[in-house]
């Protein structure tokens, strides 16, 4: 990617971020729709990222003969691309500029507060407000920046 982009914003770490200030942790922003978008919106005040290093573990199931078999391996360069390219596509929807690939994003919470349990609180909430609507990403990102402002993660200049 040539030329300036928004995620330029969020801080490149050589390696995972480990520990966080005041209580606070980091988590994975792994390819949660919403997550991503979280992302976006906290770039600027609790985001980084690293080097991709290994790909992400995928999850296979195989059934054969009534019986199911689970594993996982690693995320062939291909199932990667279509990953980024899904989010890229999500992104879009909402306004977004593509995220640069070959990273690790990763968004730092108060304590106590885990990104999985964030992100159904804030589905729930986003779902409340906008139904009967024809709920769009770019809709969704709306509520969620007045969700997140609310709470304290993001900043009145964050944009």
């Amino acid at each position: 990617m040539s030329g300036s982009s928004p995620w330029q914003e969020v801080p490149f770490l050589e390696r995972p971020p480990d520990a966080a200030a005041h209580g606070e942790a980091w988590h994975e922003v792994d390819e949660y729709g919403l997550a991503v978008l979280a992302l976006w919106c906290l770039r600027r005040d609790r985001a980084a990222s690293s080097p991709a290093g290994d790909p992400p573990l995928a999850r296979v199931t195989r059934e054969q003969s009534g019986t199911q078999d689970t594993w996982t391996r690693p995320r062939t360069p291909q199932e990667q691309a279509d990953v980024d390219d899904d989010l890229d596509h999500l992104l879009a929807d909402a306004g977004v500029p593509a995220r640069p690939r070959g990273r690790r994003w990763y968004l730092r919470l108060p304590p106590g507060q885990g990104l999985e349990e964030s992100v159904r609180e804030w589905w729930w909430e986003i779902n409340q407000r906008l139904e009967g609507t024809d709920q769009t990403p770019a809709d969704e990102l709306g509520v969620l920046e007045e969700i997140l402002a609310r709470e304290g993660l993001r900043s009145p200049r964050s944009g």
